[in-house]
């Protein structure tokens, strides 16, 4: 009499030619069938194949936080490079004024950076219905970012952290930027440091900070990151 067992479902995972193969076996029937030399059992399984395609990874904005000179520019283009997403450097979107003003030696206010923090937020709210993308952003308020991630389905920040000294030091080195190093403590006396981000010290190198990211974040790349 056929012995009719419950379904099971067994899924295994492999990335073949950009997708994901799962395979649900179902009805699994048990059949005694007799001959003159043994009882063999035979076992049929109806397959399902599923696939889903790998190819794009799911839509995720990533910003590069933190004061001005801890890296966020060049940390942004090298994960870029890495991931395939596009890279967008915040300074970018500043209106002349807020240009002008900081090349002055004048710190910026809440007032200054609200349409800059707009505008930024269109470009990522255009760039998450395509591919998504990295931006390197200050983002030193809690509530900058609130503005930053508004309605937006994935929003990840890095937080690239250290002292005083050790940016000041890399500012001081910097040259051809309208940010100047008197400027680094204003941001420092306004810095909110994230509570819901990737935090990662500017100590480690280029590589090991984009290596973090992307296993972190388990971002598609186009190359071997060094671990």
């Amino acid at each position: 009499m056929p012995n009719n067992k419950p379904a099971i479902i067994l899924t295994s995972i492999n990335a073949i030619n950009g997708f994901i193969f799962s395979a649900e076996i179902s009805n699994i029937k048990s059949n005694k069938q007799a001959n003159n030399m043994s009882s063999i059992n035979e076992v049929s399984y109806d397959i399902k194949i599923k696939a889903n395609s790998m190819s794009k990874q799911e839509n995720k904005a990533i910003i590069i936080m933190g004061v001005s000179g801890v890296g966020k520019t060049t940390i942004g283009k090298l994960l870029a490079e890495a991931t395939g997403l596009s890279f967008y450097d915040g300074d970018d979107y500043h209106s002349s004024a807020n240009v002008a003003k900081m090349a002055a030696g004048n710190a910026l206010n809440d007032i200054d950076r609200q349409e800059w923090l707009e505008k930024l937020h269109e470009l990522l709210q255009t760039q998450f219905t395509r591919q998504g993308c990295i931006l390197a952003c200050s983002a030193l308020k809690e509530k900058y970012r609130k503005v930053l991630a508004s309605n937006l389905a994935s929003v990840n920040f890095v937080y690239l952290q250290g002292s005083y000294q050790e940016v000041l030091k890399r500012l001081e080195e910097r040259k051809g930027h309208y940010m100047k190093a008197d400027l680094l403590q204003s941001q420092f006396d306004i810095l909110e440091e994230p509570t819901i981000a990737l935090t990662i010290s500017i100590q480690l190198s280029m590589e090991e900070i984009v290596a973090t990211i992307v296993k972190h974040f388990s971002l598609s790349t186009q190359f071997k990151t060094k671990q």
